[in-house]
């Protein structure tokens, strides 16, 4: 089964928020928009630019053995993203540190 881990940490307080979601439970529109960010990555080469006190976004999806891991930041993330990162966010809660 297909799984999306999500964490957004940075920010000047720092702290981090995550969750992990069943790809079938997305809304049609959001698992549209990861597609398409995905595909773009992969073309693009798109990583955060590492930008100080910038929101991180790492985005992990794994299905059957093959994993994907997106990292984006306030600076770096194209427009098509920002449904999927609202989306990410609402379902979040505040996590600890790793």
């Amino acid at each position: 089964m297909a799984t999306i881990k999500f964490r957004e940490s940075g920010g000047i307080s720092g702290q981090i928020r995550g969750c992990e979601l069943e790809f079938t439970s997305l809304p049609t529109d959001v698992a549209r928009s990861l597609t398409k960010l995905a595909e773009g990555n992969a073309k693009s080469g798109r990583r955060a630019s590492g930008a100080r006190d910038a929101l991180q976004y790492e985005i992990e999806y794994e299905d059957k053995g093959h994993a994907m891991r997106l990292s984006l930041d306030e600076t770096t993330m194209p427009d098509e993203a920002r449904i999927l990162i609202d989306y990410l966010n609402s379902k979040s809660a505040w996590r600890m540190p790793d």
